[in-house]
């Protein structure tokens, strides 16, 4: 039989952490992600602590031992739900229980988000009646093989009179254009979702902007304008700012007249360069694409991007 226990999301990473440590290793490891480690997960889990947001926590036993845990994250009109769990203990039983709860947690708010890592997950979504949505290739890069005098080539290839803007702190005047570029590029790679359309306003970049300093991580982006003045192009990262070991690439492109150009090669050797020069002792990139994004996956590729794992989401409503 299983047993239930909300904790307080504080504890987590104070009094249960000794438990829940070898548990999220034991699941990194049978899901071949090592790169991602139990202490990188803890830092995640404090930024949300100390952003003071609704956060639900529940552990899950089978008699004595932790063989799960669970989480959902309530942020304005969306919740995101999270599952870990010891995959030798994957049965009916555990699938329904998720189920369950994913079943209690619908009315909570009009949309709900879902990452799924394994075929188990999607079980759960789909016993759920979760919608199935886009899906993710996550990719790593060791910072210690990356080709520089590949980079540095790349980032000679800005046509004249093109212009860029460096971004390390929420910057209300350069807002409006991030936006709009955001949107553009945002929808160019939802694939084939028939779900509702991004739509990024300056006012919600800054509130996401204030959320990433309350969480103790450090936003950068790279802006791109043509000969006159308009914003083309776009790359952003994020990273913890008091150990910035490893950096979260989320986005990097142009809006289509500008593609296959090399502008997208001269966006990520430009950020890299960078972050090369800002922050010496990083050792990671992790960046993401939509599985159908064979120019991104090319390109990552170039730069020496290795697969992870895929990562399928699922909702509920209209999400993106």
């Amino acid at each position: 039989m299983y047993s239930i226990k909300q904790i307080e999301y504080e504890a987590a990473i104070t009094t249960y952490w000794p438990s829940l440590k070898p548990l999220l290793e034991r699941h990194r490891k049978q899901r071949n992600l090592d790169y991602l480690g139990a202490n990188e997960w803890k830092k995640w889990l404090k930024g949300r602590f100390e952003a003071k947001e609704p956060f639900e926590f529940y552990l899950v036993h089978q008699e004595d031992d932790l063989v799960a845990f669970y989480w959902l994250n309530i942020w304005e009109k969306i919740v995101f739900w999270g599952i870990e769990h010891d995959r030798t203990f994957e049965n009916d039983r555990l699938l329904k229980l998720f189920s369950k709860q994913i079943n209690k947690w619908k009315n909570l708010r009009p949309k709900a988000l879902f990452d799924s890592k394994d075929e188990f997950l999607d079980q759960v979504a789909s016993e759920s009646g979760l919608n199935k949505l886009n899906a993710h290739e996550m990719a790593q890069l060791e910072v210690a093989n990356i080709d520089w005098d590949l980079l540095n080539t790349w980032a000679t290839d800005l046509p004249t009179g093109f212009s860029y803007d460096f971004i390390h702190e929420s910057d209300e005047e350069l807002a409006n254009d991030i936006a709009e570029i955001h949107t553009i590029l945002l929808n160019d790679m939802m694939g084939d979702n028939k779900i509702e359309p991004y739509d990024v306003t300056a006012e919600k970049l800054m509130d996401y902007w204030k959320l990433d300093k309350e969480r103790g991580d450090t936003y950068c982006g790279l802006l791109l304008r043509n000969e006159v003045g308009e914003a083309i192009g776009y790359s952003f990262v994020c990273y913890k700012t008091k150990e910035p070991i490893i950096i979260k690439q989320y986005m990097t492109g142009t809006i289509r007249d500008y593609r296959r150009k090399g502008l997208g090669k001269w966006l990520k050797a430009t950020m890299y360069l960078h972050l090369k020069n800002e922050l010496p002792n990083m050792q990671y990139i992790h960046t993401d694409y939509f599985i159908g994004n064979e120019r991104m996956r090319n390109l990552n590729a170039l730069v020496g991007f290795k697969k992870r794992f895929v990562k399928q989401k699922w909702g509920l409503g209209d999400v993106v």
